[in-house]
C-alpha cells in the first residue's frame, strides 16, 4: 500500500507540475475608485492593445449585462460549485459531440452556448448548448488549452503565454496582451464574474491585476502585482483568496489594491500543504490539504472565517489528499483521494453527515451541486497500470445531496472530466473522444383519428405515438432508443370552450398508443393528446378535430292493414265494356235507318 501511495504521490506531483506550465486569466469585478497611489501599488501606463478584427477596424464588444454568465468553471461566483435551477435526475443523453479533448478540462456556459479548449488539436470551441453543434473554433499555437473565461462580451484564452480576447459570438480575435518578462503562470480553477473589468494572472510566485477597457480602442493597465497572494484564486465580497500551490499558508487581499487583509499559516495540526483552490460559502473559507507522505491519511479540510481569517475547525478526511470542496444546502462536499470517497459535512460545525465510497478515483475532479443532487466523475482504479476489477475507465455519477444515495450513473469508455451543471444539463468530456450532455430530451407527440366525421352514436379510434427527438437518440438509436415506451398520454377534448380529460393511456413498447372514443353529444370536438414529460423527457402534445353530426333518420316499421277481396271486374274494365256496348249499339242503329231508306 505504501508503494502505491508513493507512486500516486509522484503522479500527483507530476500532474501539478504540468499544470504549472499553463496560464488561465482570472476575471473578477474590481473597483478602482479607491486605488492606493503608494509606490508599491502605482499603476502602470495604459498600453494600447493590438486589435485584429476581420475588417481591420476595432468594434466595441457588447456590454456585460447583455451576456449574463450562467455558470462558472467551478459553479457560482463565490466558488461553491452550486447551481440554481433544475438538474438532471436520469442519465438520459441529450447529445454527444465527436471532438478530441484531453487534460482535466472544464466547460463553461453562457447564453445558450458552451466553451472549452482541447489540448489534442490546440483549439478552443464554442458549441450550441442544446444540440452540440459547433458554432466556431479558434486555433492557437500550442500549450495546454483549458478553461476559457467570459467577461464583458469577450472570451479570454491563453495562447503560448499571451492573454487573448476573442469575440463571444464568432471566435474572432479582438486583441492580444503579453507582459514582457512575466514569470511562468500557473493554472488554477479560475473564476468569471459578469461585472468585472479586471483580469487576474496568478503564478506560483505572485498575482498581477490587469484592468482592461474597451473605448476608442482596447487598452490594458497593470494595477498591482503582489507576492502575498498566489496559486489558486477565489473571489468573494471584493476580496481575493488564494492558497499557494503546495505551500503551508493561505491569504486574503483586497481585490482592488492587492493589499494584504489576513494571512493563515496553519494550526499546528499535521497540515502539510494546501492543495485545491479555496471555497467560499456561509461566510467561511474552506481549504483542503495534501500531506507530504510522512503521515498516512492525515489530510484535512480547514475552515476559516472569511472576514478575519480566524481558525474555526478542522475535518479529517482519512484520505491521501483533498481534491475539491463544493458547497450547498448548508453543507460542504469533499472529494478525497486514495479511499475515493465523497464526504458530506455540515458547513458550520464540521460534523460528517454521510460518506459515499465511489467505484473509482475521484481525483482531480470538481463536484457540482444543484436540484438536491450532486454530480461528479470518477476514473478506474489502477494498480501497476491495470484497472482494478469492478472499476470503470470513466463514470459520471449523481447522488442525492441530502442522503448520499445513488440516483444514476453513466459508464464512459475513457476517463471523464469535471462536470458542469447549467440549465438542467450536465456537461462533461471524455479523454480523446467526446463531449457529452446529459439532460431531458425534447419529444414529439403525434395524434390522428380513424374518422374525422362521425354521426352521434358512432365511434372513432384515436391513435399516435411519443418519440424522443434528442440528437443522440436520433443519431445513435442503437445506443439510446428514440422510442418513449410505458409513459402516460392524457387524452382531452375541448368543446364549447370547456376542457375535459376523458382518458389516460400508456404507450406500448413501440411508443404508440390507441383509444376508442364514442362522443355523447353532437358538435365539434378538438381532441388533444398530451405527454406531460418525465425526469428524462420534456412534455409535448398534438391535437385533431372531430365533427359529430346528428344521428341519421331511422326507417319506421310499417303496420299491415286488413286484406280486401279484389272485385271480379275493375272500374277500368267496366268503362271499356260500356264504351264497346255503346259503339256496337250505334253501329246497329246506323244500319237499321239506312235500310228504311
Amino acid at each position: 500500500m505504501k508503494k502505491i501511495l508513493k507512486n500516486k504521490k509522484i503522479t500527483t506531483m507530476t500532474l501539478l507540475l504540468v499544470l504549472t506550465l499553463t496560464t488561465v486569466p482570472f476575471i473578477v469585478p474590481c473597483s478602482y475608485s479607491q486605488l492606493s497611489e503608494s509606490e508599491s501599488s502605482t499603476p502602470s501606463e495604459w498600453i494600447k492593445l493590438i486589435t485584429e478584427t476581420p475588417d481591420g477596424a476595432y468594434r466595441d464588444p457588447p456590454g456585460v449585462t447583455q451576456y449574463p454568465q450562467t455558470t462558472t468553471p467551478s459553479g457560482t461566483e463565490d466558488k461553491t460549485g452550486f447551481s440554481e435551477g433544475p438538474a438532471p435526475y436520469t442519465n438520459h443523453t441529450l447529445w454527444r459531440a465527436d471532438i478530441p479533448v484531453y487534460d482535466w478540462n472544464k466547460i463553461i456556459a453562457s447564453r445558450g452556448k458552451i466553451y472549452f479548449g482541447s489540448t489534442l488539436d490546440h483549439c478552443y470551441y464554442c458549441l450550441d448548448q442544446n444540440t452540440g453543434e459547433v458554432i466556431w473554433q479558434h486555433n492557437v499555437t500550442g500549450g495546454s488549452q483549458r478553461w476559457p473565461q467570459i467577461a464583458f462580451g469577450l472570451v479570454f484564452i491563453r495562447d503560448e503565454g499571451h492573454v487573448t480576447a476573442l469575440s463571444l459570438n464568432n471566435g474572432n480575435k479582438f486583441w492580444t496582451y503579453e507582459e514582457s518578462g512575466s514569470p511562468a503562470l500557473s493554472v488554477a480553477w479560475p473564476q468569471v464574474f459578469e461585472d468585472g473589468d479586471a483580469v487576474y494572472l496568478s503564478s506560483r510566485s505572485n498575482t498581477t491585476c490587469l484592468k482592461v477597457v474597451h473605448q476608442e480602442y482596447p487598452a490594458v493597465r497593470v494595477m498591482w502585482n503582489r507576492d502575498t497572494i498566489r496559486g489558486r484564486l477565489a473571489y468573494y465580497d471584493h476580496k481575493l483568496y488564494g492558497a499557494g500551490s503546495y505551500s503551508t499558508w493561505a491569504s486574503c487581499v483586497d481585490a482592488a489594491t492587492g493589499d494584504l487583509i489576513w494571512n493563515f499559516t496553519g494550526t499546528g495540526d499535521p497540515i502539510d500543504m494546501f492543495y485545491p483552490s479555496p471555497t467560499i460559502a456561509y461566510g467561511n473559507v474552506y481549504l483542503g490539504t495534501e500531506n507530504d507522505g510522512s503521515v498516512e491519511f492525515s489530510d484535512h479540510v480547514v475552515c476559516l472565517d472569511a472576514e478575519t481569517g480566524d481558525y474555526k475547525w478542522t475535518y479529517e478526511t482519512d484520505e491521501y489528499f483533498v481534491q475539491s470542496i463544493s458547497a450547498g444546502y448548508g453543507n460542504i462536499y469533499i472529494a478525497g483521494g486514495e479511499r475515493n470517497s465523497i464526504h458530506c459535512v455540515d458547513g458550520e460545525t464540521g460534523q460528517k453527515k454521510w460518506e459515499y465510497n465511489a467505484p473509482g478515483f475521484v481525483d482531480y475532479y470538481d463536484i457540482q451541486i444543484g436540484g438536491n443532487a450532486i454530480y461528479f466523475v470518477c476514473a478506474a482504479i489502477k494498480v501497476q497500470g491495470f484497472p482494478v476489477p469492478g472499476t470503470y475507465p470513466g463514470l459520471v455519477m449523481c447522488l442525492d445531496a441530502i442522503t448520499g444515495d445513488v440516483i444514476w450513473s453513466y459508464h464512459t469508455e475513457t476517463a471523464a472530466t469535471s462536470p458542469t451543471l447549467v440549465d438542467g444539463k450536465i456537461y462533461t468530456q471524455t479523454e480523446e473522444d467526446y463531449v457529452w450532455c446529459f439532460g431531458k430530451g425534447p419529444t414529439t407527440t403525434t395524434t390522428a383519428v380513424t374518422s374525422k366525421g362521425i354521426s352521434l352514436g358512432q365511434s372513432t379510434v384515436i391513435y399516435g405515438s411519443v418519440e424522443d427527438m434528442s440528437p443522440f437518440s436520433q443519431q445513435h438509436p442503437e445506443l439510446q432508443s428514440p422510442v418513449v415506451a410505458g409513459v402516460p398520454v392524457v387524452l382531452s377534448y375541448v368543446k364549447d370552450g370547456t376542457w375535459t380529460d376523458f382518458a389516460t393511456v400508456n404507450t406500448a413498447s413501440d411508443g404508440s398508443y390507441m383509444y376508442t372514443l364514442t362522443p355523447l353529444n353532437e358538435g365539434n370536438y378538438r381532441v388533444v393528446a398530451r405527454f406531460e414529460g418525465t425526469d428524462a423527457y420534456h412534455w409535448s402534445s398534438a391535437q385533431e378535430v372531430i365533427q359529430v353530426s346528428p344521428a341519421s333518420s331511422q326507417a319506421q316499421p310499417i303496420t299491415p292493414e286488413e286484406a280486401i277481396e279484389a272485385p271480379l271486374v275493375t272500374s277500368e274494365t267496366a268503362i271499356m265494356i260500356a264504351v264497346a256496348i255503346i259503339a256496337i249499339a250505334g253501329i246497329v242503329v246506323f244500319w237499321v235507318l239506312r235500310k228504311r231508306k
